[in-house]
């Protein structure tokens, strides 16, 4: 399936539900590590210090596939720990075409503001891991 030509207002259209969905799904995590808080503290350290490199990725996609690629990382590294809303935002934007962009807008500004959206879920999931490091360890 191709994908999604870029919409006019991102913001809003991206993943309007996103924000109902939990930044970070501590009973979904619990199981995959198995209540293992070590593990956990571990896992999240990783995605935490990985997160930065995906949106850079997302931002040097200068094609189609490279941008569903980082994005489809993305989706994965945060969705298998229970970090739902990147994963949602993420899975989003994996089916955009942000080269497609409408009259007057560049493909750099269509990624940056893909990426500025995703910033904002990644900065509240790792709020909520720096706080469980701090409140387990």
């Amino acid at each position: 399936m191709p994908p999604l030509p870029m919409p006019q207002s991102l913001a809003l259209t991206l993943e309007p539900d996103a924000d109902a969905v939990p930044a970070l799904d501590r009973a979904y995590l619990g199981r995959f590590t198995l209540g293992n808080l070590d593990l956990e503290r571990e896992v999240l350290g990783l995605f935490a210090g990985q997160a930065p490199l995906y949106l850079q990725r997302l931002l040097d996609a200068d094609t189609p596939q490279a941008w569903a690629e980082a994005a489809h990382t993305l989706k994965g590294a945060s969705a298998g720990l229970g970090i739902n809303r990147v994963a949602r935002l993420a899975a989003a934007a994996e089916g955009l075409d942000v080269f497609s962009v409408a009259e007057g807008e560049t493909h750099d500004q269509a990624r940056a503001e893909v990426v500025d959206a995703l910033r904002l879920a990644i900065d509240q999931a790792l709020g909520l891991i720096r706080e469980l490091s701090s409140a387990t360890g």
